[in-house]
C-alpha cells in the first residue's frame, strides 16, 4: 500500500516553476512527513521495491537523486486508477437509463478486454441486460470511456443514453 501511494507521489511530480518535474527522493520522504527513522526506513523500503519492480528509475540530477517513473511504472498507475474508479450517484435520478454496449471482435489484440471489461462494468455497478450489453440509471459517460481507453477498446463502445426500455 505504501509502494502504492509513493508511486503515486512519483508520478504526480513536483510542481517547480509553474512546471511539474520529477521529484527528488527528499521530497518523496518529505511528502509522507515520517515521525521516526522507522518511518523513514519504510519509506526507502517502498522506493527501492518500486525501482527493483522497473515501476521507477533513481537518477543522479546535478548534487540529487530523481525518481522517475518508467512505462511499467505508468502502467501500474493507469490500472490502479481503473481499479479504483467509483461512479458518483447523484442524490436524485433522472429517470434516463445508461446503455453500454460492446462488440470486441475474437481477432483484437487484446482478447482479454472483452472479459475485463464485462468484469469491471458489473463492479462499477452495472447490471447485464444482455450478453454485451450492460444497463446503469446514473451519467458514467467519462468513466466508461477512460476504461475503454485502458484496455483500448474505445472504437468498440457504444453509450446511449435511453428514457424508456420495455420491459
Amino acid at each position: 500500500e505504501l509502494a502504492r501511494d509513493v508511486l503515486r507521489v512519483i508520478g504526480a511530480g513536483a510542481v517547480s516553476g509553474g512546471m511539474v518535474v520529477a521529484p527528488n527522493l527528499a521530497q518523496v520522504i518529505d511528502y509522507f512527513n515520517p515521525k521516526g527513522v522507522a518511518e523513514r526506513r519504510r519509506i526507502w523500503r517502498a522506493i527501492k521495491y518500486l525501482e527493483e519492480k522497473n515501476s521507477i528509475v533513481i537518477e543522479q540530477d546535478g548534487t540529487r537523486d530523481v525518481a522517475r517513473l518508467t512505462d511499467g511504472g505508468r502502467i501500474v498507475l493507469d490500472e490502479q486508477a481503473i481499479a479504483d474508479l467509483q461512479i458518483t450517484r447523484p442524490w436524485r435520478w433522472d429517470r434516463r437509463w445508461r446503455l453500454v454496449m460492446f462488440d470486441i471482435p475474437k481477432v483484437h489484440a487484446r482478447t482479454g478486454a472483452r472479459d475485463a471489461l464485462r468484469y469491471k462494468l458489473r463492479d462499477l455497478g452495472f447490471i447485464q441486460y444482455q450478453k454485451s450489453v450492460f444497463i446503469f440509471p446514473f451519467e458514467c459517460q467519462n468513466e466508461i470511456l477512460a476504461v475503454a481507453e485502458m484496455y483500448g477498446v474505445r472504437e468498440c463502445i457504444r453509450y446511449i443514453v435511453a428514457e424508456e426500455i420495455s420491459d
